[in-house]
């Protein structure tokens, strides 16, 4: 689904892409800034959620802090729920 769940600006992935180890499926849910992507971590064979950025936001220096600073409350606590560990990464494409 090349641009977006519903979003007027196009996102840089769509179904069956790769993104680094991850293989995007399909689309979860958008929100504010960003959208959410079900993929595959294909290095362990398992379903993973990927949130991405859409590429206006992608050269804008607030929204990328903002995007990041998003993610370390999550990726500072080693397990959530159910006693599962989760892992988060921030990268470029």
């Amino acid at each position: 689904m090349l641009g977006g769940i519903g979003a007027s600006v196009p996102f840089a992935v769509h179904p069956a892409m790769p993104l680094g180890p991850y293989e995007i499926r399909r689309p979860l849910r958008a929100g504010g800034m960003a959208e959410v992507w079900k993929a595959r971590e294909t290095r362990l064979d398992r379903a993973v959620a990927i949130k991405v950025l859409p590429p206006d936001l992608t050269t804008d220096a607030a929204a990328r802090q903002r995007f990041e600073c998003e993610a370390v409350p999550w990726r500072r606590s080693s397990l959530h729920g159910h006693g599962k560990a989760r892992r988060s990464e921030i990268g470029r494409r």
